[in-house]
């Protein structure tokens, strides 16, 4: 054999391999690409990606801001349930817009703890207002019996006890126009129960020519605690103007003046106007007018009222009172107030 048949002998065996991967290529019963072959388990496919949310719009990013900004501004706001609401609706507003913004969702979370803080201070406040206000109402409560505990002293002549009850309030309420006015009517009988006791002492003494000095001092002094009427007249007048009195004109010249039907011999027994009806409808110290400085103020102590410009008032009530206000006693005896 020649050195050529060797060579085609050589180049014949290196094509038989390449042959046979051609036909296997072309073989229908080899498995195409990503098919499974028998025997063999398949191979995962990864599933496709979620499209993600679209892109925010230039007017969407633009009230985003906005809106974050105004939510941003109502935190430095004092904490109370309308602010922490109107937080919480704002951010809202923005995780609306952008359901992603991790700041949105903090702050909104953050709104509506707020929100559940502020409704309990608020429920404490107003417990605590409740009670403040149950206190006081029940302080003027003893208030009043103690006062009405003291007028009734006074008008049994226990001075004693009522000032010491009278005291007591005013340490607690020194601007009560009621407890005032008490303390200044039980001043006045103290200062008239010493003038008495001091002319009767003197009486004693002197015998006949006392009781003579007696008369004359009290024609001369007038009733103890009355104020001196200033050069310009007095400062309020009261009128009987219709009923019992009509015509009648006293000045207010003292800090209280009492009006009733009361008339008794000792000065701290008599008002300063008195009005006495045969139906006995007016009390024997019916009512009182109180200065304060320039003020004036009328106190009831009445049994059957006392109305100030057609409205009743209650007893132990003061109203403040101005020129050309009337005054109806127990319906039997309309005054007119004139301050001049």
């Amino acid at each position: 054999m020649g050195a050529r048949h060797f060579r085609i002998l050589l180049c014949a065996a290196a094509l038989v391999p390449l042959s046979a991967i051609r036909l296997a290529a072309q073989d229908p019963a080899a498995p195409a690409a990503g098919q499974a072959v028998p025997g063999q388990a398949p191979a995962a496919v990864a599933p496709a990606p979620p499209p993600g949310p679209p892109p925010l719009t230039p007017a969407q990013l633009e009230d985003k801001r906005r809106l974050a900004g105004q939510a941003r501004a109502a935190s430095a706001q004092p904490l109370t349930t309308e602010s922490a609401t109107s937080r919480m609706d704002l951010w809202k507003m923005v995780l609306i817009i952008d359901p992603d913004d991790k700041e949105a969702e903090l702050e909104y979370n953050r709104a509506l703890g707020d929100l559940q803080t502020a409704r309990a201070q608020e429920a404490t406040q107003k417990q605590q207002q409740d009670a403040e206000a149950k206190t006081q109402a029940q302080q003027a409560a003893d208030r009043r019996e103690k006062l009405n505990l003291a007028e009734r002293a006074l008008y049994a002549r226990d001075l004693n006890s009522a000032e010491q009850i009278v005291t007591g309030v005013l340490s607690q309420s020194p601007d009560d126009p009621r407890a005032s006015s008490m303390a200044a009517a039980i001043r006045q009988a103290q200062d008239a129960r010493r003038f008495t006791r001091r002319m009767l002492i003197a009486a004693g003494a002197l015998g006949v020519f006392g009781a003579g000095i007696l008369v004359l001092l009290r024609r001369l002094g007038g009733k103890p605690g009355a104020e001196k009427p200033g050069a310009t007249g007095p400062k309020a007048i009261v009128k009987v103007i219709d009923g019992v009195g009509r015509g009648r004109l006293a000045p207010v010249e003292k800090e209280v003046f009492r009006i009733g039907a009361a008339d008794g011999e000792r000065p701290d027994e008599k008002n300063d106007l008195v009005i006495s009806d045969s139906a006995a409808l007016v009390s024997r110290y019916h009512c009182t007018i109180l200065r304060k400085g320039r003020d004036y103020f009328l106190l009831d102590s009445s049994l059957n009222g006392t109305r100030l410009n057609d409205q009743p008032l209650q007893r132990g009530e003061h109203q403040p009172l101005d020129d050309g206000d009337e005054i109806v006693l127990a319906g039997a005896s309309r005054l007119k107030f004139l301050h001049t």
